[in-house]
């Protein structure tokens, strides 16, 4: 089935820099600016189903999952709809889940700059189903991980990283069936549009086998059933790096591919100091939003954004995404038993301790106008489901957030995105977006 009739985009407003617009893909519509949540565990796509077809969020609808938790998350899910059976309620199983895949986008995450990060290093060796160079790596990296001390593995696996992709470059038999066998996969978990496998960026020669990468995944997505997205997964520091990044623009402004997906890993911009990499980054996204505007039937995509998804929304990316607690670094912080709440204010997150404090003088009332909190007792609440609550709580927050960006937009008061991160704790992202 070719895929080049599956893309229609519309710009619907505009304001200076920002637009809204109407993206029709694989017969599923979204407006944008729009929200997608990184699922990382069966409980977390659970509370999404239930969200999206209780509270259908109109702007915070898609979901992504990575491709190495994507048979833990989604297999029972889809052995489930081979069966046809009905539950105590004359409810088809799995109704909600066939559901979601026909009216929802869905985005199978390659994930791959985990051969370089250690946290999910593990995951990828329990997924059987993966491409042989992929699995051999994984396992070569954890045998050598058990035989040499820690400082020693760590020079290793930087070599092994490098070549492992300097020879996937080269070897162009290797290369493609490992391209296509990745994008057999995500067609398998019924991704609505295909990323390939590529490099996590940390220098200009990792830039330009991605380059690479993407040009030859384009060819071989042709005739499959889903839409080809070019792909950059690109480590925070490379920002720094005026000759990759020109090189990745040159690269955006010609390519025939219609959606770009990217991802700057462990990007927060929050911090003080990163001067740099704030100035870096506000460049990129009015590079971003130039291309937009001058060929208005492209998409942008931002994964793992973290804090800096309102001003990423705003200027240039049509979808933005971070995981469902907000978190996408790889540490367990905001993952203890009560973990931490989002704070739509102040757009940063409250510790439980803390907001224990704040509700006091609220009956221990959480101070969101959402359904799920309004009848939240902090005091009282049990952590599985004060986790589940703040979770969904995290995902309506990022919907009213698009929500107000695509009215802003209409209404040509923009500014009014930077009034909302002055009056933030995270006021120093206002210099992210524009003021004329």
């Amino acid at each position: 089935m070719s895929n080049q009739s599956r893309l229609d985009v519309t710009e619907l407003e505009r304001d200076r820099y920002a637009r809204t617009a109407r993206i029709r893909l694989a017969d599923r519509q979204i407006t944008t600016p729009h929200f997608f949540t990184l699922v990382k565990n069966p409980d977390e796509f659970q509370s999404i189903l239930d969200l999206t077809a209780e509270k259908q969020p109109p702007s915070a609808s898609g979901c992504v999952v990575r491709l190495f938790d994507a048979q833990r998350i989604l297999g029972e899910h889809l052995a489930n709809m081979t069966q046809i059976r009905v539950d105590a309620l004359s409810k088809y199983v799995e109704e909600r889940f066939h559901t979601f895949l026909e009216t929802k986008i869905l985005v199978i995450d390659p994930a791959t700059e985990y051969l370089f990060y250690e946290a999910c290093l593990p995951r990828w060796t329990d997924a059987e189903a993966l491409p042989p160079p992929i699995l051999n790596y994984a396992r070569r990296c954890l045998t050598k991980k058990e035989e040499l001390k820690p400082s020693e593995y760590s020079k290793w696996k930087e070599a092994y990283h490098t070549l492992f992709w300097n020879e996937m470059s080269k070897d162009a038999t290797s290369r493609n069936r490992m391209i296509g066998e990745v994008f057999d996969l995500e067609l398998r978990y019924r991704s609505t549009i295909l990323l390939p496998p590529v490099p996590l960026v940390r220098s200009q020669r990792q830039m330009e086998i991605s380059i690479q990468i993407n040009e030859v995944a384009h060819g071989i997505s042709a005739g499959k059933s889903a839409e080809f997205s070019s792909y950059f997964i690109i480590q925070q520091g490379v920002l720094d790096d005026e000759e990759s990044v020109d090189e990745l623009l040159k690269y955006l402004r010609n390519i025939p591919t219609r959606i770009t997906v990217l991802k700057f890993k462990y990007l927060n911009l929050t911090n003080p100091g990163r001067i740099s990499h704030l100035v870096a980054y506000r460049d990129f996204l009015q590079q971003v939003s130039f291309l937009k505007e001058t060929n208005k039937d492209r998409v942008f995509i931002i994964l793992e954004n973290g804090y800096q998804v309102f001003p990423s929304a705003t200027v240039a990316f049509d979808i933005a995404s971070t995981s469902m607690t907000g978190y996408d670094g790889d540490s367990q912080y905001g993952q203890g038993e009560y973990g931490a709440w989002f704070d739509p204010e102040q757009m940063v997150h409250v510790a439980f301790k803390d907001l224990k404090k704040i509700c006091r003088n609220n009956h221990n009332r959480l101070p969101c106008a959402h359904d799920i909190c309004e009848n939240i007792d902090i005091a009282t609440i049990d952590p599985d489901s004060w986790n589940r609550v703040r979770r969904k709580h995290y995902v309506l927050t990022m919907n009213d957030y698009m929500t107000m960006i695509a009215k802003a937009i209409k209404d040509k008061k923009i500014e009014l995105a930077i009034d909302k991160l002055i009056n933030s704790d995270i006021s120093r992202l206002k210099k992210l977006i524009p003021r004329t």
